[in-house]
């Protein structure tokens, strides 16, 4: 499937918030609070870059969004790309694909030189993510799922430190 990927604007963001809540919501469970961690990156200071908040849109409707904010590892700016949301309706169709090659040719085209994920390491592999810990990069997470995409060959090395948003999805305050 082809869609057409494009920044997000003000208007995308009742959009956005169903595509996130729909992509990470089992059948018949409550909503989880990635939608709210969207809202609240878009509100922190320093770590909403708008240049980096994609959506997919097929046939007008927004099917898939993406967000990098800014982190920083050993003290140099970096991004953290999270989260990937493709509404269940589509995924499956390379739409998850086509936001994040375009994040990345966005990041690599403004002068970034590192990406840091928490994901899948089958689907981010594809795109030259590795292990984080294997290019000297430690931080708040641990294993393979934590990834890393160096854009540069001066792409820092050192502990990575995220917005506070992180840590209050991750104890459950969002």
């Amino acid at each position: 499937m082809s869609v057409l990927v494009r920044p997000e604007t003000p208007e995308d963001e009742a959009a956005v918030a169903a595509v996130v809540t729909a992509a990470f919501t089992a059948a018949g469970a409550e909503p989880g609070p990635e939608a709210a961690f969207v809202r609240e990156l878009r509100r922190e200071p320093g770590a909403y870059l708008g240049r980096y908040s994609l959506v997919a849109v097929d046939a007008g409707d927004v099917v898939g969004h993406v967000l990098a904010s800014r982190i920083s590892v050993g003290g140099a700016p970096a991004l953290a790309l999270a989260p990937v949301s493709v509404h269940p309706l589509h995924q499956s169709g390379g739409v998850g694909r086509q936001l994040v090659e375009r994040v990345l040719a966005e990041a690599t085209a403004a002068g970034e030189t590192l990406v840091l994920v928490l994901g899948d390491p089958a689907f981010y592999s594809r795109f030259r993510f590795e292990p984080a810990s294997e290019v000297g990069i430690t931080g708040p997470y641990a294993g393979a799922e934590f990834m890393a995409r160096r854009l540069a060959a001066d792409a820092p090395v050192g502990e990575a430190v995220y917005s506070p948003v992180f840590a209050r999805l991750e104890q459950g305050q969002l």
